[in-house]
């Protein structure tokens, strides 16, 4: 249970989501970046990544959404977009309202594509709770995704494969080659296409899914538990 006192959670996966559903009971709809820094502040002490240049950031007084961006290597990494289940979950079926609280969250530790890739997620996962169809929620989603930008062009190629009827040692090989060049391992278009990929390939085997996706590599954690949780959404 979280209390308002000053306790130390692990910076992860789950735990943030936990957090936020304690900010959800003390401020209600009124939680916003600020709220959630104040939060973050009060217990989240340390961290890794973009989340110790987010935490050094507040306590210099850095607000978000600069807090995210400043002298910040990770602002694209995976961090936001493995919490964004909350959202969805709070908000299913109002995928406009689970994208907002995202982008909030988001902003107080990553910018750009890191903030875009949370919004994604929750938006076909707020979705998922009410069509049980993964590639109209996926495909909602990208709609959504700003134009121009890394990760639409990242998801839009993947769709395109799939698509085009590609199988699926030849999509796997093309993300091998295509999207395995980020020094990040964590960064967040690489490791959605990932992510995309496997839903859409593995056509609803949560099994089949969850290999497709650590078998490419890099943020194994994150996109097997991401697509997990679409999974478990849908099913």
């Amino acid at each position: 249970e979280i209390s308002g006192t000053r306790d130390t959670y692990t910076v992860d996966d789950l735990e943030m989501q936990l957090i936020w559903l304690y900010g959800l009971k003390k401020y209600g709809l009124g939680l916003d970046e600020k709220a959630m820094a104040e939060i973050w502040l009060e217990h989240i002490p340390h961290g890794c990544d973009e989340y110790s240049m987010a935490q050094r950031n507040l306590r210099r007084g850095i607000l978000p959404p600069a807090s995210g961006w400043k002298d910040n290597f990770f602002v694209d990494g995976m961090g936001a977009t493995i919490r964004s289940e909350i959202w969805a979950l709070t908000f299913p079926g109002r995928p406009d309202a689970a994208g907002f609280f995202a982008q909030q969250d988001a902003q107080v530790d990553h910018w750009g594509n890191g903030v875009r890739g949370e919004i994604f997620m929750a938006m076909a996962e707020s979705m998922a709770c009410v069509n049980s169809d993964i590639v109209a929620s996926l495909r909602y989603a990208l709609s959504k995704v700003e134009k121009g930008t890394e990760l639409h062009h990242t998801i839009v190629k993947i769709f395109a494969l799939y698509d085009a009827g590609v199988n699926e040692k030849d999509a796997y090989e093309y993300i091998l080659l295509h999207y395995q060049r980020h020094p990040n391992f964590t960064h967040c278009a690489m490791n959605l296409a990932i992510i995309v990929f496997a839903l859409l390939w593995g056509r609803g085997d949560f099994m089949k899914t969850t290999l497709l996706a650590v078998n490419c590599g890099r943020d194994t954690d994150c996109t097997g538990a991401t697509l997990g949780s679409l999974l478990g959404i849908i099913n």
